[in-house]
Order: structure tokens, then sequence, then C-alpha cells
């Protein structure tokens, strides 16, 4: 089918845009959009599209249903309903219309496809069946891909076509006399499918599309989009039509076909290269040439030409491979370059592109290529390499800065060690002229004068040559050195040659303050630290060694490290550490180490190796003393498990409290239940009974009217106790929930948070702005419902009368890591900043759903991981909620310690 031309009626903006890209996407053309039935109405007698994508609710007088029924009634042109959920009298309205299809928002591009496909061919078939019944029953029969059933008002098969066969296993001869749903549909499904023939029948309506699974006679299932069509026959009698068809299938192999043919005859007849097609095989040859390729290869005689083997063609057998190979391999093969023979023998370079083409098996069934003589662009581009080759090998080469100027003083060349050294901007280079470089250059000199001074002099001199040297304002040193381009005894300009020997000049007294750097870090480091060589022997050791151990510098230089402060048992473990540390591994652990006195000391170790360069020269031991840490575990653990008792109280009284409170509810729910069943039975036999008229319109007042609103009433505050009970019942386990603490990836795991409301945020317009988040620690299941309860408030309370913007934020904050989640919403007053956090506190109780216990709920969480939230917020303006979590630890091996020098 060609590309049908489509008028959309819609009246909201962003969802006929959307459905715009959509049907461009899948090669419709779309003439127009409109809004009111009246624009729909007049633009379709306009344009007279193939079909009508119409919204049932629209600006304006009157609505979709009435535009359809004039345009379909009066122009006979298709239309489809394309809306959301809505009023049952509007869809009645809309399915007297007799509508070609609905499609349903938001919109699924595979169910906008089969609908318009479907709605056009239904549209067409129809129009072919009120021409002649006998030419629709022969299309039908020859139909490929699509199946079609006639039926009698019984169910029995009337007409098989060929498509049916192959979709469903029978031939005509065995579904003869058969009945439909019997045959084909799936046991579970065939009373629906009767009842729904019964309605077709009745009401002589043709239906929607839709999807339908059948059973093939082998016993497999397939799903199909079908359509139901009911005719009635001049007997009288009626006679129902199922039309099952794969589009997917039908569409991408039209659509395939008819490209790749339009895009042949493209090439064969209007580009001057060559154009073939090649059958590949063993008996492989053209069936197809352009005469562009013809003469390329010196071949008058078309058929000559496509009696050849490719084979025929290539000079070299291991360039056919490679083409061959990567052909088969990829499915094609672009500009690949390939010495060739023409009918004479010559030999020439072409550059052959091809694609492979292949069939329903995944079968070649043959290739089609382009090919190009290159051989003269091939020589000239040889040259051109080879002459450049020599200037950019010495320019690139170079460490030296390099600029090449005409005798104008413009720049015809320099290298990238010239642009990186002088920071010139591109536009600047770009333009090559010698004034904007000069302009540029002078404000980075300590002396632009004289600079300026020197180039004007060498200029007026053309044949001088000149060394000095320049200083930057940023502190670097250049060597500036100057010589005149000759070509043939002839001045042509002056190649400028600059050279940065700041390093050189400056790297001694770096030296030195690397030096004092690090040493005053090694002596004043919180921890004590050892340099050691390979083996383990001490060289050094800081003052907190002293402090923390007794031993002097003076008295542990040159004795192992192990026989210094580890004693019995513990020397075999601290020579384990030494040697690790010398084999290039890093060891971190917690062990007992000796003062000089025999006091032990609890530490933590790192054992490291210090490398300069690619060599390893020593290892380094960091010591911590962790006797306060130790004490303070002791204490927490004492406190934590106190807690944890009182938790385990605290959530069985809510547990007894909730479960006591919740059998009075069922009761209430039951007996509520109760009464509303003798209700009805009560309301049946008033009215059987004789009572007076004023009497029985006062009792039926009560029975249908105030007794089941007070029943609502009850059932409604029953539905929110138990809300509030199953609340308090998740809070309180939270104190008991095992956490998993782990470093955790800010970045990927709040864009996977903000992935689940992709949907919200689009539709409601939200712009969401995440920025680079630190890593943290926390329990990531945990920290993750954090987020995700933060951003949805952020999404819930918006102000609706501005676009919604949304802002996540995170940064290292004295110790801890800060993050924030900001909106543009309606903001918190002041007197409610504190108490949303507290239980079943809302500040909007009627428009906004929720129980009040989302930010009950995140405290609780933060408060397990070691964080806390605040808010900061007013009114009319937004809120930020500021989320504050531990640090990720520092790593086991420290960079400026691995730097220390030995000595």
């Amino acid at each position: 089918m060609t590309s049908a031309n489509i008028l959309i009626v819609e009246n909201e903006s962003v969802v006929a845009r959307n459905l715009e890209a959509r049907l461009k996407r899948l090669d419709y053309s779309v003439q127009t959009i409109v809004s009111t039935a009246e624009e729909a109405i007049t633009k379709t007698k306009e344009f007279r599209p193939d079909l009508v994508l119409m919204d049932i609710k629209l600006n304006g007088n009157g609505d979709g249903v009435e535009a359809a029924e004039e345009i379909q009634k009066n122009m006979g042109i298709p239309v489809v309903y394309v809306t959301a959920h809505t009023d049952e009298d509007t869809m009645q309205r809309a399915k007297i219309t007799e509508p070609f299809g609905y499609i349903h928002k938001p919109v699924d591009i595979r169910e906008l496809r089969n609908t318009i496909e479907l709605a056009l061919y239904r549209h067409e078939m129809v129009g072919n069946l009120s021409e002649s019944e006998a030419r629709f029953r022969d299309l039908l029969g020859t139909l490929p891909n699509i199946a079609v059933q006639g039926y009698d008002r019984k169910g029995i098969i009337q007409f098989w076509n060929r498509a049916s066969e192959e979709m469903f296993g029978y031939s005509n001869e065995e579904v003869k006399g058969k009945n439909f749903t019997d045959l084909i549909i799936p046991e579970e499904e065939r009373e629906g499918v009767r009842t729904s023939i019964e309605e077709k029948l009745a009401t002589g309506r043709s239906t929607t599309p839709t999807e339908q699974w059948f059973q093939r006679k082998d016993g497999l299932r397939l799903s199909a989009y079908t359509n139901y069509l009911c005719i009635t026959h001049e007997n009288g009698e009626p006679e129902i039509f199922d039309i099952e068809v794969d589009m997917t299938i039908f569409k991408n192999a039209q659509k395939s076909l008819m490209e790749r043919e339009r895009l042949f005859r493209s090439l064969t007849e209007n580009v001057s290269i060559g154009v073939y097609r090649y059958v590949p095989g063993p008996n492989g040859k053209f069936i197809e040439a352009n005469p562009a390729a013809l003469s390329l290869f010196g071949y008058e005689n078309k058929n000559e030409f496509l009696g050849l083997k490719a084979d025929d063609l290539f000079v070299h057998e291991d360039e056919r491979i490679r083409f061959d190979e990567k052909r088969r391999k990829d499915g094609f093969v672009k500009n690949v370059e390939i010495t060739l023979k023409r009918k004479s023998g010559e030999h020439f370079i072409g550059s052959v592109s091809a694609v492979s083409v292949i069939d329903s098996d995944n079968n070649v069934r043959y290739y089609d290529g382009i090919i190009e003589d290159i051989t003269e662009r091939k020589k000239a581009e040889l040259e051109q390499q080879q002459s450049l080759s020599l200037l950019n090998a010495t320019l690139e080469s170079t460490a030296d800065g390099i600029l090449v100027a005409d005798g104008k003083g413009d720049m015809v060349k320099f290298n990238r060690q010239f642009a990186e050294l002088w920071k010139i901007p591109e536009e600047i280079l770009s333009s090559r002229g010698e004034k904007k470089a000069l302009e540029f250059v002078l404000t980075q000199l300590k002396d632009p004068d004289g600079f300026l001074k020197k180039v004007m002099e060498l200029y007026d001199t053309p044949e001088k040559e000149s060394f000095d040297v320049l200083e930057f304002r940023d502190g670097r040193i250049i060597e500036r050195y100057s010589k005149p381009q000759t070509i043939e005894d002839r001045i042509v300009g002056r190649v400028w040659s600059f050279r940065d020997v700041t390093d050189r000049m400056t790297s001694k007294k770096e030296l030195e303050l690397e030096k004092v750097y690090f040493e005053a870090l090694f002596h004043n480091a919180p921890e004590a630290v050892v340099l050691a060589e390979n083996d383990g022997r001490i060289r050094r050791i800081n003052e907190e060694f002293t402090r923390i151990f007794g031993w002097s510098n003076q008295e542990v230089k040159g004795k192992f490290v192990e026989d210094i402060i580890a004693r019995g048992d513990h020397r075999s473990s601290a020579r384990e550490i030494t040697l690790k540390a010398a084999k290039g591994e890093i060891e971190s652990i917690e062990a007992v180490r000796f003062h000089k006195d025999g006091t032990e000391i609890p530490v933590s170790i790192i054992g490291s190796p210090i490398f300069i360069g690619e060599g390893q020269v020593g290892v380094y031991a960091i010591y911590r003393d962790i006797r306060e840490w130790n004490r303070a575990s002791k204490e927490r653990e004492s406190l934590n498990a106190e807690l944890r008792s009182k938790n385990d109280e605290l959530q069985q009284v809510v547990y007894v409290t909730s479960h006591d409170l919740r059998s009075p509810l069922v009761n209430i729910k039951g007996f509520g239940q109760e009464l509303e069943k003798s209700m009805g039975t009560l309301v049946g036999l008033l009215g059987e009974a004789t009572i007076p008229e004023e009497n029985k319109h006062m009792i039926n007042i009560l029975m249908r009217d105030e007794i089941p609103e007070a029943l609502g009433y009850i059932n409604s505050s029953i539905e929110k106790i138990e809300s509030l009970l199953n609340g308090l019942l998740r809070i309180s386990r939270l104190g008991t929930e095992v956490i998993d603490i782990q470093e955790l990836d800010m970045n990927s795991l709040v864009t996977k948070v903000a992935e689940n409301f992709e949907y919200r945020l689009t539709n409601k317009e939200i712009r969401l702005d995440i920025g680079e988040l630190p890593m943290c620690m926390g329990d990531q299941n945990k920290v993750d419902q954090v987020f995700s309860n933060l951003l949805d408030n952020a999404v819930k309370y918006l102000d609706p009368i501005r676009p919604g913007e949304i802002r996540i934020t995170g940064k290292q904050d004295d110790g801890r890591v800060l993050f924030s989640v900001s909106d543009n919403g309606i903001g918190i007053p002041t007197e409610h900043q504190e108490k949303i956090f507290q239980l079943f506190h809302r500040i909007d109780k009627i428009s906004i759903e929720g129980e009040g216990l989302g930010l009950t709920v995140v405290r609780k969480i933060l408060e397990r991981n070691g964080g806390k939230i605040w808010v900061e917020s007013e009114p009319g303006a937004g809120s930020t909620f500021f989320v504050s979590l531990p640090p990720s630890p520092p790593t086991a091996s420290s960079p400026l310690l691995s730097s220390l020098p030995m000595e």
C-alpha cells in the first residue's frame, strides 16, 4: 500500500504533534492538523484525505462524533477515532457512526500502524464489495498473507481462501461443513466469539480491528489482527466474513521491496558510476549492469558482460577473498579499494560498495553494488600525501611550536604545538591573519613592546635571523628563533620557532618546594608512618610513630619493622605485610602492636609499595591507634542492642494494637455488607406491600438515598482506618529491617529513579535537571526509596499555573555528603515545615492523595542509614529538601604518601 494522506483532528497540540511525528515515521503524509468539528469538515472537503484521525473531544461547537458522521455520510472518507476514556453516552454515539477503528491514548505506534492499515484496507474492501461480489470473492481467494473466512448464521464455513489454508493448516475440502469456532478458535474463547457473532448478526454492522488468538490444525496458537464484516444476501440470509492479517510482515516486506527497487532503478538510470547486480555462489554471475559499468570494464555488449563471473575481474586473489569474507560477515562492503582489470587486460583501481539482499530464509539472493574508477585520483592522492607527509612529520614530530608566515605576515602553516603554546583561539587561527594573532599574543607577554619591535625589525630586514627569550605573564619562559624561508634563493616568507623552556629553568626550584611539601606532610601526618626498603629495613619514621610506639628515628633506622613493634606470634603477620608490599600488593588489616615499654596497642595498618616511575623503590606502612575507636564501638554496640530491644517492644505494641483494632473493623465491614444485602431484600418487599403513597415515597428516599449514603461513609471510613493501620505497621517495621550499608553510585541510582518518573514528567511537561552527584554510603534499596518519595512529592505539589522545574544536586559538605531536591511548586508554610515529617501529617488533605506517611518513612530510613533530612521552603515559590548521608571511606592507598621521598 502506498503512503496514505491523513488529516489529524485533535484539540491538544502536544498530542497532535506527537501523532504527526509518529505518522511521518511510518511514512504517512499528514496534510494538516485542526482542532474543531467545523474545521474538520471544511478541511476534509478541501484536501480529500485517504483517512481522518478524529479526537472525540474537540474545541468549539460540536464534537468528533458529529464531524465523523458528516464526513463518512457525505464524503465517504474513513474515520478512525483517537480517544481516551470518555462517557458511555458519547461512546454509544461514536459506535453508531460506524468508525473504521479506535486508537487509544496514549498512542502506541504499533497499534497506530495496524489500525490505520486495517482501516484503509477495510475501506478499500467495502468499496470493492459494492462493485461486485464475484470479484470480491476472487480477490479474497488470492490475497497473499490475508486470511478470509465466510460463514453463515450457524457458524458453518462457506468460504475459505488460500491464505486461510496457509495460516491455519486446513485445506478447503477439510473445512467444508465445519463450524468456524470449533475449528480454529481456542476452546476457552469459543463462547465469547459465538456471542460476538450473534451481536453482529443482530446489528448487521462490521467491527473495528482487534487482536484475536486462533488455533492451527497442528495445535499451535497464533495471534492476528482480525475484523468481521457482515453481508446480507438477496435472499435475506446474512454471511459473516472474518479477515485476519499480519500487517507487520506485509508492510515491511512491501516497503523494503519498493524502496530497494526504486533505489536500484535510480542508480541504474541516473548515475555516472558503475552499478551492477550479482548473484553469488559457485554459478554466480552478473545479472544487471548500467552503461557506466559496461564502459568502465571496456564492454560494449551488455549480454557479453552479464555472462562474466566476478572472479574474472579481480587481479589479486587475496583481495577477492577479503572482499567476499567481509561481504558475507557484515552483509555489505563500503568503499573497498580493489585492483580490477578491463576487457583489454588493463588494470585499474576501483572503489567498490555492495549490499547483500536476503530472502525470507535469510539466504543471499543477490547483492547490488556500485563501482568507481579511482586510479588517477589515487595517484594524485599518493603524490600529495608524500609531499604533505614530509612537511607534517617535520612540523608535528618536534616539541617546538612552528609558524610559517608569507611575505605579508599572514600565517601559511603552523603545528599543533604552536597553537597550544600561544593558546590562540581557533577562530583566529582559521582566519590566518597576522594582525589578529599579534593582538592576541601581545596580551600574554611581560614586554609586548619589545616583542613587537623585534617582529617589525625582522620584516624590515627579511634576510636576517634572530634569537631571543620571551617571558610570559603566566610565568612561562619561551625561546624564540626566526629564519627567512627561501625558494630558489628568493625569500618568500619567514619561519618562527618557539620552545618552552619553563620546566628546564624552574625544575630545580620546584623539586626543592616539592621536597619541603612532602617533608611537612610526612612529619605532620596524624598517623604513624614508616618508610622502609623493599626487604622491610626501616629508613625513616615520623613524629607520630615516635609518640605512639616510643621509638626514635635513630633507634629504629636499619632494623626490621617487625622486630621493633611486633612480638611473639604477631611477628609473622607483621612480616607478611612487608612481603606483600614488596610484591606490589596493598594490605589493610587490624592487629596488635607493642609500645617500647611492652604495652599492647590495637592498630589499623595499611602496607603499600612506593613507586618512582615504573620501578618500586620501597614500602611504607601507616599505623592508626584504634583504642578509642574500639571503646566507642563497644559502647555503640551496647546502645544498639538496647535500641533493638526497645524497637522489638514497640513493634509488638503496634502489632497488638493494630490487630485489636482490625477485629472490630472486620465486624463493622461484614455487618455493613449484610445490611446492604438486607436493604435489597427490603426494597423488593416494600414494592409488593400496600403502603400509602406518601409513606412509600419517604421510605424510598430513606432506602435508596439516605441509608446507602450512610453505608458509603461507613465503608470509606473503614478503608481509611485500615490504610492508617497498615501505614502504622509499615513505620514500626522500619526499625527492624536488615540494612546493607555499602558505597553508592548516586549518579546511577538517581538516574534510574528518574527513569521511573519519565512518563509523568513528560505528560506534565516538567523539566528535571540532575547535577553531578558524589558517592556516599547507605543501603541501596532504602536510599532509592528516599529519592523516589522526594521526587514523587515534588511532582505532586508543583504549581499548575507555571511550568514545573525540579533540580537534584549533591556536594561534599563538612565531612558529609549533602543532596538537595528542589522544585518551583506551591511551597510549604513555615508552621508546617517540621510537622510534615510527623506521622499522618498532610498539608493538603483533599486534592492530594496519600496517607501522610511518605516523609515519616523517609526520615526513619535516613536515621537508620546515619543520615538526616530537613526542608527549606517559601509558599508560592517552591521547596528544597536536603538529605545528608555519610561520605564514602578513603581508599586504602594514599597517593601523597606513595610519593614520599625515601630520605
